[in-house]
This record gives C-alpha cells, structure tokens and sequence, in this order.
C-alpha cells in the first residue's frame, strides 16, 4: 500500500468514525439546549468553556508527546518513547490532582453561597481530570498512528455521552448532564485500555522532563492561543452580553464545531505522518507535499460542506429549536468564517515540525487582540452576536492568511508564488459565496415555494453548481481516484 492510499484509509476511517460522532453529538445539543432552555444552557456553555481550558493543564506535556514519539518511531528509539509516554503520564496526572484537590477545597472555604454554578463548577473538577485521562490516551493513539481503536473510542465516547446525556438531563437538569460526561470518559478510558494493552510505569526521568517542558510549554503557548481564538466570541458573550445571548450564539459554534469535524479528522491524520516524514531524514522538502495537497483538498471541498449547512441550518433550527432563532444569523456568519481555520491546520503543522515557534506565537497574540478589539468594537455599536460572529470570522481570515503566508515562505520568497498558492485556497472559497448570492437572489423569484421545499431547491441548485470544484480538486490532487484504489484494494467502507 502507498503513503498515499495509507494515509488515505486511516483519514476515511477516522473521518467516518468523528462524523458518526458529530451526528450524536449534534443531536445532543439539540435535545440539551430543548431540555435545558436558553438560559441553563449558557451556563452550561460556560463549564464548557472551562472545561476546554481545563485541557491546557498538562503544561504542553501532551502536545510534546504528541509531537515527539511518532518523530522517535520512525527513528526506531524505542526506548526514548517508552519513557516519554511514562513520564508525561505520571507528571500531567499528579499535578492535574493536587491543583484539582487543593481548587475543591477552596471552594468549600471561601464560598458560602451553594448557588448551580459552585455545584456545577465541583462537579466539572472531577470532568477535568478524567478529560485528561481521556485525552492522554487519545493522544498517544494519535501519535502511534492507532487510528483504528481511535475511531471505535470516538464512536463509543459519542454514543454513551448522547445518550446518558439526554436522559440524565431529562432526570436531574444541569447536574445529570455533567455526571453524564463522568460516566463517559469512564466507559471511554476503560474500552481503551482493554483493546490498547498499557504497560505505564509510575515513573520521572527528571532530564526527559525537562526536554518535554523546553519543547511542550512552547507548544502549550501555541495551542492555548489557538483556544482563545476560538474562544473569544464566547467570552465577550458572556461578559458584554450575558448568559441568555451566549445560549443563543451556541447554535454558531454547535454549527462551527460540527463542520471544523472534517478538517480536524485530516488534521490527526496528518501530523504524526508530517513528524514521522521529517524524522526519517530530517529534510524540509519532504513535507511540501504532506502541507500543499490536503490543504488544497480541504480548500476545495468545505466549501461544499459549509454551503449546505448555510443553506439548511435556518429551517432546521426553526423546525427544532424555535427558542433559539435570534442565534440563527449569527450561525450563518461563523459557518462562513470556519473556512478559514480549516485550511490553516496543515500550514500550522508544518512550523511545528519544524520549530519555528517564535513567529507562529506573535502572529497568534497580533490576530487574537485585533479580534478581541473587533469584537468589543461591534457589540458597542450594537451589533449584538451578529457583530461578534463578524469579528471573530475576520479574526480567522487574518489568523489564516499570516500563517499560510509564514509556511509558505519556509520554501519561498516569491510573493507571485504565494499570491498563486492563496488564489488556489481562497478561490473556492469566493466561488461558494457566489453561489449563496445567487441562491439568495433566486429566493426572491421563487415566491411560489417556501419552507423546507425552498431549502431542497437550493440545496440541489447548490449541488449541481459545486460539481466543478470536485472536478477541480480531483485534477489538482487525484484524490477520487486514490480513492477508487483504496476502496478497490482494502474494501475501506
């Protein structure tokens, strides 16, 4: 089997896997923000939001593992990735502990009022630790390239967290549904170690720790920039415009996270290929290849996706989730901005790999504060979460374009180059955008038809004018007929 037809198998079964996680998922959150209502359901987007910080605690202990062993594999060093597995293991777990047990205590000592966000916050401490476990072994599946127990975890953590979700959330509201994630990560944590045997050893090699801590608070740094990018929206939300708008703008990034699925699913496909490449020889030209075409790829094809969720996500939250309509604009404008994060992940990688970690950091902090002055500047001129939506998509786009650009030029000073390379990934992206506002247009003339009837319409229109770009991206990157190969030798589906 080729790199190619490799690569290709382990990002269709793991993309399948996470999309078949992404349509439990995506029903939870309809049946949560139903069973919860607007108001619950922020506070409940709150503990999310720590939650997703919560997952920086291993100090970039992880993101250095992640990193490291599949560089050491293809060196053969197995011992080097035994030890790094058992020291980040043992380290990440004792710290997460005493910072969890000596915050519970606190809790208990400067707060007298038991209001549902101290009971709540308990509760998530316990989440957070478990999250860690959890995601310890997910990221050494990822870096061993285990994709298969990797996408039968996503799978199980997905439906057991759906279900108990729901009806632990019909039983006991808020806290059925956080003891819905405990339960989770548990029946997750336990599946993997019965199909991934583990021999971890309680152990720190002191000198290794350091190595990891040199490389991994760096990284760290990287990927807590990357939260806060995404994580800006939510934040003025809750501080300018209060719990209940936050409920509302959780349709957008429901909607964002659910097509940002597919570009991640490649994206953990790629980067232990992308160390692995570099570790054999340690040479920059080996790796054009692993950013260029599955940028182009996902730059051709998102746009499909993200036009059909454009298209549907008004009547279906109308049909679904009446309560929640004022977020449906703003859902739109977030799903047009995803574009522009999907297509940075492989440019990202690259100056990972090869360390180039001072410009990645800068660049984050400049985008990060321009949008959170945008932000600030549109809820002031009452823009309310459709400003926030604007700011925090021009904030990708920025954080896009500098990145590409970055990675481009660890090849190339040509800025005709460059400027030839951005056509190739933005074009699609404006040729969709098109189509919407023919789309729009033609609503206007199509008086005779309305509801769901309209959608279909525009969604078949919308099909049919989207063929180009996989004939586009098919010449571009063959990648249908690496396709029809993989499918034909290994019966992949």
């Amino acid at each position: 089997m080729s790199v190619k037809q490799r690569i290709f198998k382990d990002a269709s079964f793991y993309s399948v896997s996470v999309y078949i996680s992404v349509i439990f998922s995506t029903l939870k959150g309809f049946f949560l923000r139903a069973i919860l209502g607007p108001a619950t359901y922020g506070l409940f987007s709150t503990f999310q939001v720590i939650l997703s910080y919560a997952t920086s605690s291993h100090l970039g202990l992880l993101s250095a593992l992640e990193r490291e062993v599949p560089y050491f594999v293809s060196k053969k060093a197995v011992e080097k990735v035994e030890n790094i597995k058992n020291t980040t293991f043992t380290f990440i777990h004792l710290f997460l502990l005493i910072i969890i047990a000596t915050t519970l205590i606190l809790t208990f000592i400067l707060v007298k009022k038991n209001s549902i966000f101290i009971r709540g916050f308990r509760i998530v401490l316990f989440i957070a630790f478990l999250q860690q476990v959890y995601m310890y072994f997910i990221t050494v599946l990822t870096a061993e390239k285990k994709f298969n127990i990797l996408s039968k975890t996503t799978i199980i953590y997905a439906l057991f967290s759906t279900f108990l979700s729901v009806v632990l959330g019909l039983l006991f509201k808020l806290t059925g549904v956080l003891f819905s994630l405990i339960i989770s990560y548990l029946i997750a944590i336990v599946y993997i170690n019965m199909k991934n045997k583990c021999t971890l050893k309680f152990k720190i090699d002191k000198n290794l720790l350091n190595q990891l801590f040199k490389t991994g608070l760096v990284l760290l740094i990287i990927g807590v920039g990357v939260l806060t990018l995404a994580n800006i929206d939510k934040i003025i939300i809750i501080i300018f415009l209060g719990k209940t708008s936050l409920g509302y703008y959780s349709i957008a990034f429901m909607v964002s996270n659910l097509i940002m699925c597919f570009p991640n699913a490649i994206s953990n496909i790629m980067f232990p290929n992308f160390l692995g490449k570099y570790g054999e020889n340690d040479n920059i030209q080996d790796l054009k290849k692993y950013m260029v075409q599955p940028t182009i790829i996902l730059a051709y094809l998102m746009p499909i996706l993200i036009g059909w969720i454009y298209i549907i996500i008004g009547p279906l939250v109308e049909l679904l989730l009446n309560k929640y309509i004022p977020g449906i604009e703003s859902a739109k404008i977030l799903v047009l901005g995803s574009f522009f994060l999907a297509v940075v992940y492989m440019a990202g990688h690259l100056l990972v790999t090869l360390k180039r970690f001072n410009k990645y950091i800068k660049i984050q902090l400049y985008v990060i504060i321009i949008t959170t002055l945008l932000n600030i500047f549109f809820v002031k001129l009452g823009w309310g979460i459709n400003g926030v939506a604007y700011a925090t998509s021009i904030g990708f786009f920025l954080y896009a374009s500098a990145i590409i650009y970055y990675a481009f030029k660890q090849y190339s000073n040509q800025i005709k180059d460059f400027l030839k390379y951005m056509g190739e990934i933005y074009l699609p992206f404006i040729y969709m955008l098109g189509i919407l506002f023919f789309l729009r247009l033609l609503s206007g003339v199509l008086v005779g038809f309305h509801g769901w009837i309209l959608t279909l319409i525009e969604v078949i229109i919308f099909s049919i004018f989207s063929i180009p770009l996989i004939f586009l991206v098919n010449q571009k990157t063959e990648i249908i007929h690496i396709f029809l190969d993989t499918f034909r030798k290994n019966r992949i589906l």
